[in-house]
Formats: structure tokens, C-alpha cells, sequence
């Protein structure tokens, strides 16, 4: 089981230029990606995003690769200087055809190789591809041993939470234990409280009771959760993605708990079954980030 939450990291060298390939992921329903790419590597998306999504299933993904500019070796700096000396004759050639005094200061020397740093044009896609491929790779394992990592936290905390509820699941059973015919018991009392005269030989009658006290018995919701919390044991030990299908689990036995608690007229069931319902909530808040 992983989380959808990590963060990877690659290095890049390319022309003289060191790089950085960085990658993220949090928790989202389905998957979303998001690539940031320098122009003259556009093309590469696609491919890039076929490889993500051949390791991740799920989360809101983050991929990004930039450059250091101020990282640039000495044949960059002097192809700076060089385009600096272009501008800079440029400027002079505009000041004179216009008779303007030219004087050029620190302040404009600094603004020109910034633009010139900025200006740096990255190598061809076909030339860089092997590598950038292989630096994504990287970065990508790296964001999976973070969500591994931390998948391994939620894991216990998942055991532990489940061996509450398969706790109180057996207080549930001793609790409940009787209660169909106590209610059968407690309807004919109503009944002839009411003056109402029930004759235990009418079989319409004793039919309708019957029928009134079989929708009062818990065991079939009991035993719905018991088997869907062995369901959840079962997904969270799992190497594969299982967040939906944990959804869906915790889903149902949402609703098993919800009818067992109609159905209960025992103070003591009913509390049982609201501390059911908060570790649950809780459950459900912790495999919002489980891909």
C-alpha cells in the first residue's frame, strides 16, 4: 500500500548547464498530471507522462525540470560576453545614427548579461533525450519510495484502527445478543397496554410479530461488517493500488452501522455503535491519501 504524498528528485547535467527534474504527488480521486517543460522540450511530455503513469495510478502529479542559469560553465559565459558586446555595439550604432550621447553605465551592463543569461538556448530534444528520460526515471523512483514510506505508516495506523472496530464488533454481538425476542416481548406489552387483545393461536398475528422482531435482529449487519473489515485487512496488506476499493469498503460498513443503529433500542448498542462510527470517520480520513 502506498500514499499519494511524495516529493522525488533527479540532477541534471545538459551542456554545460546543471538541472534539476522534480516531482510531487498529493492525494486527488483519479489522476492528474502536470508537466512543466522548457519550450525546446515540449515533445518530450508525452513521453514523460507515459512513464509516470505506467508506475502511478493515482494523486495530483507534479513534474517540472529548470536550470540553474548562474551554474553555466566558461563557453557559456563567454558566449554571454560575446552577445553582451552585440547589444551593446547595437545600442551605440542607434545612439549615433540619432545623435544621442552614449555612455553606457554598470546598471545597463547588468541588465544586458541577465538578458543574456536568460537567453541561453538549450540543445536539441533528440540530443538530451536519453538523459532527461533517465533523470525522470530517477525522480520518479524517488517519489515512489517516499509514498512507500509513508504507506507504511498508514498501514498500522489502518491495522490499529481496524482491531477497534473488530473490538467493539464483539461487544456489539454480546450487547445485541437476545434483542430480537426482547423485542417481540416488548411489542405485546405495548399492544396490551393499548387494550388491544392478542391471541397468541391467530396465526396473522403472530405472523406480524414475528415478522416485527426479524426486522429488529442485528446478526446479518454484524456479520456484513465483520466481513467487510476482513475485506479492508486484506487491501491494506496489498501491493497494489487500493484506495478505491478502501473507499468502497468503509462506504458499506458505514451503512451497516447506520442500520444496526436504527435498529437498536439498547443505550448501551447504541453507544457502541457511535464509538464504531469515529474510529470509522477516521478510517475514511486516513485513505483519502492511499493510492
Amino acid at each position: 500500500m502506498k500514499s499519494m504524498t511524495g516529493y522525488g528528485r533527479a540532477s541534471l547535467e545538459c551542456s554545460g548547464l546543471s538541472g534539476n527534474v522534480e516531482i510531487s504527488s498529493i492525494n486527488k480521486k483519479g489522476f492528474e498530471l502536470i508537466v512543466h517543460l522548457p519550450k525546446e522540450w515540449q515533445m518530450l511530455e508525452k513521453k514523460a507522462s507515459n512513464l509516470i503513469r505506467k508506475k502511478i495510478s493515482r494523486g495530483r502529479i507534479r513534474l517540472a525540470i529548470s536550470f540553474d542559469l548562474t551554474s553555466s560553465n566558461s563557453s557559456n559565459s563567454l558566449g554571454n560576453t560575446e552577445l553582451i558586446s552585440q547589444q551593446l555595439k547595437h545600442l551605440q550604432n542607434f545612439c549615433e545614427a540619432r545623435e544621442i550621447p552614449f555612455s553606457p553605465t554598470p546598471e545597463l551592463i547588468v541588465r544586458l548579461a541577465s538578458s543574456a543569461h536568460d537567453s541561453i538556448t538549450l540543445p536539441a530534444l533528440e540530443q538530451e533525450e536519453s538523459s532527461l528520460i533517465n533523470a525522470i526515471e530517477e525522480s520518479v523512483c524517488a517519489l515512489i519510495e517516499m509514498r512507500e514510506k509513508e504507506g507504511t505508516i498508514l498501514r498500522k495506523d489502518l491495522f490499529l484502527r481496524t482491531k477497534i472496530i473488530k473490538d467493539l464488533l464483539i461487544n456489539l454481538r454480546k450487547t445485541s445478543q437476545g434483542m430480537a425476542k426482547e423485542s417481540m416481548l416488548r411489542l405485546k406489552d405495548r399492544l396490551k397496554e393499548n387494550g388491544l387483545d392478542i391471541s397468541d393461536d391467530d396465526e396473522r398475528v403472530a405472523k406480524e410479530i414475528v415478522l416485527f422482531a426479524d426486522k429488529c435482529d442485528v446478526s446479518e449487519e454484524l456479520t456484513r461488517i465483520g466481513s467487510h473489515l476482513e475485506q479492508f485487512e486484506d487491501c491494506i496488506s496489498s501491493t497494489q493500488p487500493v484506495g478505491r476499493k478502501l473507499e468502497f469498503i468503509v462506504q458499506e460498513i458505514g451503512r451497516e452501522l447506520n442500520t444496526l443503529g436504527s435498529k437498536s433500542f439498547r443505550p448501551q448498542l447504541s453507544n457502541l455503535v457511535i464509538e464504531a462510527k469515529v474510529e470509522l470517520e477516521k478510517i475514511r480520513e486516513q485513505i483519502l491519501n492511499v493510492e
